[in-house]
């Protein structure tokens, strides 16, 4: 039986020149020119952030500009310790490891 040629390691092939899809952006455009074309916007930031709809549970928009910025809010607390978590399973797993009888 033949064994398979080396080849030698040439390094990473060149990738082929990418072109956009007809339903994305194009990178190398002009970008808001026609107004009736729904991927252009002059303004990224209204595509990017664009404001809350309506009034929303988590909406910042009401909160004054110095309020302190939260990553989640604690809602289960254990009743024992007062340790707070984001899931109910995380309490959960708490209560049974942290609180449990020793023997």
């Amino acid at each position: 039986m033949k064994g398979k040629k080396k080849r030698d390691a040439t390094g990473l092939p060149e990738l082929p020149a990418a072109r956009p899809l007809p339903h994305e952006a194009n990178p190398g455009g002009t970008e808001g020119v026609d107004a009736a074309w729904p991927g252009g916007s002059s303004n990224l930031g209204e595509v990017i952030n664009p404001e809350p709809e309506g009034d929303t549970t988590y909406s910042t928009k009401d909160l004054p500009a110095d309020a302190p910025r939260v990553e989640f809010v604690d809602a289960f607390v254990c009743d024992k310790c007062g340790q707070a978590f984001a899931t109910e399973a995380l309490l959960n797993v708490h209560r049974r490891t942290a609180h449990r009888p020793r023997a």
